[in-house]
């Protein structure tokens, strides 16, 4: 992103720019590291007006999503997941939770699984609502 960033706006200092991106959007730094060279070599490829759309950086989430296929870590998460979910009356299928969380860190992982160990469904919720 940050390439992009100093592509369209050459006075920009890159360092300066990952520490921004980092602090405004921290879930980036839970993506592996083949998730995060698909999204940024995505960005990097809009053009600098589509960069203030907000659809350009969903676009480039979608095509991260289908090009990280979900790891053995992903699908013992996943299948955890969503029985929690379904325990609170929600569903999520597991194949869409394994391509929504395959770009994930076992890191990235860990702290929704923490949300898992709340005892009550609201703080369940409440939790992820916080991550």
């Amino acid at each position: 992103m940050c390439r992009a960033g100093v592509r369209c706006t050459p006075a920009a200092n890159h360092s300066v720019c990952v520490h921004n991106c980092s602090q405004a959007r921290p879930q980036y730094d839970e993506l592996t590291i083949a998730a995060a060279e698909t999204y940024g070599d995505c960005v990097s490829q809009v053009s600098c007006v589509d960069l203030e759309n907000p659809e350009a950086y969903d676009a480039c989430w979608q095509t991260m999503k289908s090009a990280v296929l979900p790891n053995v870590d992903t699908r013992s998460f996943c299948a955890e997941y969503a029985l929690a979910l379904f325990d609170c009356g929600e569903s999520y299928a597991v194949e869409r939770c394994e391509t929504d969380y395959a770009p994930y860190t076992v890191q990235g992982l860990r702290r929704t699984r923490y949300c898992m160990a709340e005892r009550s469904c609201e703080q369940f919720f409440t939790c992820l609502e916080a991550r």
